[in-house]
């Protein structure tokens, strides 16, 4: 029925709560972990292997020996992946809610005019909680776009969908030319598909890791930022025409924060070279837009 996808790369000291986590949802109906390890160097493949030998009906395991980078990864785990729907956990986040996959599963199970369902989660940044954003059901592109002031926050752990990628594999093309996940590009993917239904409890905990290390949050800022434009452009592609616009204004919104770091290096030649090579038209023209208006 559901295929928990999770990925991998030197988390020794979270991967097993984030697995024991799956493992100890109360279901009626099977389920399968499929889960890489992108060649970590922390021991972190020899935990998934005892978990891959000790549940083999339920556990799919693929460790590296290379490393290929998170993208290769979660493409990985979709294409293997047999259920009716999918859920995500990333392996230094874990799941709080015994009952967390039942609940979302009868829920989508009983309404098909849905595509996915998501719920609320804790945030720990650096070991400190914090306040969680705000969010509602989403049931069009225009509304998970908060009319022109950017995607809402769906919160990755939480989040269970009907399986797209099973009857139509070349939907993961669209994730090709990012270098890291692109949520962004499945939930507008999804979008084609139905509604998002925003269930309000609590049903996992996010590690928002600051310091230096292996998570999306504690990744070089600049990298996180390219690869953000270039999900954004493959979103352009999946959208109607009258949201495109909105897209090339925030495209152009992260340009700017972009040249701003560049700026900070004081590599005035590359900042030229970027913004001739990698700044698009339609980019440009909401670049000098908004500093004008």
């Amino acid at each position: 029925m559901v295929s928990v996808i999770m990925t991998a790369y030197n988390n020794r000291r979270f991967v097993r709560q984030a697995i024991e986590s799956v493992l100890m949802q109360k279901v009626n109906f099977r389920y399968e972990i499929i889960i890489t390890d992108d060649a970590s160097s922390d021991g972190t493949a020899d935990i998934i292997n005892e978990y891959a030998e000790k549940y083999p009906n339920i556990v799919n395991a693929l460790c590296r020996r290379k490393n290929a980078g998170s993208l290769k990864n979660i493409i990985y785990c979709r294409s293997c992946s047999k259920g009716k729907y999918m859920a995500n956990l990333e392996c230094d986040d874990y799941w709080t809610d015994e009952f967390k996959l039942q609940k979302q599963i009868d829920f989508l199970e009983m309404n098909t005019e849905y595509s996915m369902c998501f719920t609320n989660v804790d945030v720990i940044r650096d070991n400190t909680r914090i306040i969680p954003y705000a969010r509602r059901d989403i049931s069009s592109l225009d509304e998970y776009l908060m009319d022109g002031k950017g995607p809402m926050e769906i919160p990755t752990a939480t989040m269970v969908y009907r399986n797209i990628f099973r009857d139509n594999p070349n939907l993961l093309n669209y994730y090709k030319r990012n270098r890291l996940i692109g949520d962004r590009i499945t939930h507008t993917l999804l979008l084609k598909y139905g509604k998002y239904k925003y269930i309000p409890i609590n049903t996992a905990t996010y590690r928002y890791i600051t310091k230096k290390g292996c998570s999306f949050s504690s990744m070089n800022e600049l990298l996180r930022w390219e690869d953000t434009v270039l999900c954004y452009r493959t979103c352009i592609k999946l959208s109607p025409y009258k949201n495109k616009n909105t897209w090339y204004k925030m495209i152009a919104e992260v340009q700017q924060r972009i040249l701003e770091l560049l700026a900070k290096e004081h590599n005035f030649r590359y900042i030229f070279t970027y913004y001739i090579r990698n700044v698009s038209l339609m980019e440009k023209y909401y670049l000098f837009k908004e500093q004008w208006i």
